[in-house]
């Protein structure tokens, strides 16, 4: 059973990637990205771990699994949707996530947060309200994908 098979996703087309810039950590009290050197990279979502709205404009910070920042232009709702079938799921309004990448999904009964793996370490991103039933059931059945694979490695 491969990666994408324990994840959910499905493979990427060349239609499923996105073009970025390197991201430059902009001045205080400036809108928007400021776009560093170099030229246009194509992001597939297997290269990508999770993804912020910024807000205030329509770019996308992209944290890489090789623990780099991309922005691309667009709202957040559109990756949502065209990143769906490779394991990505909306956790809130501001946050994106890819599930083969969360290591934990933590709800004491006021803050939920999921923990990602990324280059950097554990990274902790807050669930929304709105999204908390989804990603309970999201969650679960990821755990069952996980067992299954488990069951059928060590039962041969």
């Amino acid at each position: 059973m491969s990666q994408s098979e324990i994840s959910g996703s499905a493979e990427a087309t060349d239609g499923d990637c996105i073009d970025a810039w390197p991201w430059v950590e902009s001045r205080q009290g400036e809108k928007g990205a400021k776009y560093g050197g170099g030229g246009v990279v194509r992001l597939a979502p297997s290269q990508v771990s999770w993804a912020y709205a910024l807000p205030g404009c329509r770019q996308v910070l992209l944290h890489t699994v090789s623990n780099g920042k991309y922005v691309t232009r667009g709202k957040i709702d559109s990756l949502d949707q065209r990143w769906a079938e490779h394991g990505f799921a909306r956790i809130h309004k501001w946050h994106l996530v890819c599930w083969s990448h969360v290591q934990d999904l933590d709800h004491p009964p006021s803050a939920w947060e999921i923990s990602l793996s990324s280059g950097a370490g554990t990274r902790y991103l807050p669930v929304g309200v709105g999204y908390r039933r989804k990603i309970a059931r999201k969650w679960a059945e990821h755990l069952d994908r996980v067992r299954d694979h488990r069951r059928r490695l060590f039962s041969q």
